[in-house]
């Protein structure tokens, strides 16, 4: 079985198709016009694993005067990969993304309203010296612990926007207070 290749334009460098090795026992390409030469693809080492909130995953191929490692008659279309740091206003939009999407976590769409509109009326109530029967209060316990959860995602979302300011990588996904 051929092996994917890339007939270069020598003059140029550019490939000009790209296909499988025309010969299957992988021997050189007879009567082959002296201005193209056969490369073969090869990728040295896998696609790193990143983060892509934080990186970039930059892709270089190329011809390369190297010769593959199992047919060194044969010179290689390397590709090749690295990350680049991504600017810090991106990675500081996705942890506010991840704060934002830990709030939501928290509660229910439908539940948070009703909660607020409630809890709002309750607290009006408190506000002309009614005091809350028992379901009240559970209600206003329930609104506290939402809003010590939104702070302490609040301090979160701080923290690692500092380790992203001094250059450092934070894990974006961990340390969220999210409903348990």
């Amino acid at each position: 079985m051929s092996l994917p290749a890339v007939l270069i334009v020598v003059a140029t460098g550019k490939p000009l198709k790209h296909a499988p090795y025309p010969n299957v026992d992988m021997s050189h390409v007879q009567n082959l016009d002296p201005s193209y030469e056969w490369y073969l693809k090869h990728t040295p080492f896998a696609s790193p694993d990143y983060d892509s909130r934080i990186w970039t995953l930059l892709e270089d191929e190329g011809i390369s005067e190297e010769f593959h490692p199992d047919y060194p008659e044969i010179k290689i279309y390397k590709r090749t990969f690295d990350v680049e740091k991504r600017p810090d206003v991106d990675i500081i939009r996705s942890i506010e993304n991840a704060e934002e999407s830990a709030n939501r976590e928290l509660l229910t769409y439908r539940t948070t309203e009703k909660m607020l509109l409630t809890s709002a009326g309750v607290l009006a109530r408190i506000n002309s010296g009614v005091q809350p029967n028992a379901k009240e209060q559970e209600m206003l316990d329930n609104l506290m612990a939402f809003d010590v959860k939104v702070w302490k995602n609040d301090e979160e979302k701080k923290r690692k926007i500092d380790q992203v300011l001094e250059g450092l990588e934070p894990d974006i996904d961990s340390g969220w207070e999210k409903l348990v």
